[in-house]
């Protein structure tokens, strides 16, 4: 009987360490953890950052829509309007810095997008592209002493975001969003001086893919 008891007992410590460990994230290999002040969450876009136009390639489970994005700083609030070469809108999102309940306010949206895991998708992307994180997230830095390679992860509900930066330029690179060891979305992203010269988006339980490649006027 004791043997057992014994034997359940440390079959359910083995189950609950199991658990934890599943729950808990493991950085990448290479990385430390380090002691830092600065608490801040690295930006994509500056605090200098106006305005940048993107031509766009939008895809949903393999229907696509082309056209340009503009990106603008509008007071205190940044637009995200993604329109046809033609004008045609598709939508017109405002972030709201700041905000906790209402960050993400939909001006516009085509009807054949105001679908919601379309618009849920786009919430979650755009949390991890301007860092709207809610207010109990709890940050932690990393560091590989190799190549001075940064990971910046921001923990809040079962999620972890994880932001990269190249040790060059000191600019993000790299945003992934994972639950458990499941990698819900990714953005890979070319750093410019204020804002990222091209954005890459990519939210694998949706379908969704969206891709910015900024416009330089000549």
């Amino acid at each position: 009987m004791k043997y057992h008891l014994s034997y359940h007992l440390l079959l359910l410590f083995v189950l609950l360490t199991a658990g934890i460990s599943s729950c808990s994230y493991q950085h990448y290999k290479g990385l430390e953890q380090v002691a830092t002040e600065n608490k801040l969450i690295p930006e994509i876009y500056d605090t200098t950052f106006n305005k940048a136009v993107y031509s766009t390639v939008f895809s949903v489970f393999g229907q696509e829509l082309t056209g340009i994005t503009i990106v603008k700083k509008v007071h205190r609030n940044i637009h995200v309007v993604f329109m046809s070469q033609i004008g045609l809108k598709f939508f017109d999102i405002e972030i709201r810095p700041g905000k906790q309940e209402d960050w993400f306010h939909i001006n516009f949206i085509m009807e054949s997008l105001s679908r919601e895991f379309i618009v849920n998708t786009l919430k979650t992307d755009f949390m991890l592209l301007f860092a709207q994180y809610p207010k109990n997230a709890e940050t932690a830095f990393f560091k590989s002493m190799e190549n001075e390679t940064t990971e910046t992860t921001i923990r809040f509900d079962k999620y972890t975001a994880s932001v990269f930066t190249r040790p060059a330029s000191d600019k993000p690179n790299k945003i992934e969003l994972r639950k458990g060891k499941s990698v819900k979305a990714t953005i890979r992203l070319t750093p410019g001086n204020d804002y990222p010269e091209k954005v890459d988006i990519s939210n694998r339980k949706a379908g969704l893919q969206l891709e910015w490649e900024e416009v330089k006027w000549q």
